[in-house]
């Protein structure tokens, strides 16, 4: 008997809230020479979601690659739980 492939699409809800006064320019010149060209503070708000959303970091997070002490960023996540559907 064949084995049954579907996709599932997962979609997972995050809010991140950010202290945007942090994300001056120079943070974003420092950020963009030493990992990516993230130009706007929307861009860092959705990285930093996938971030969450793919478990690399969580509400506990005491470091995070690239921003360091989230609270001294003022980044906070509040998980949203996610949804499922057969594609």
């Amino acid at each position: 008997m064949g084995r049954t492939v579907k996709t599932v699409r997962v979609t997972r809800l995050v809010d991140v809230k950010v202290d945007p006064s942090k994300f001056d320019e120079d943070f974003m010149a420092e950020f963009r020479a030493s990992f990516y060209g993230l130009n706007t503070l929307n861009d860092h708000i959705e990285y930093l979601g996938r971030l969450f959303a793919l478990g690399i970091v969580d509400e506990g997070s005491k470091f995070i690659e690239g921003y360091g002490d989230p609270k001294d960023m003022g980044i906070e996540f509040i998980d949203g739980g996610c949804d499922t559907e057969l594609v």
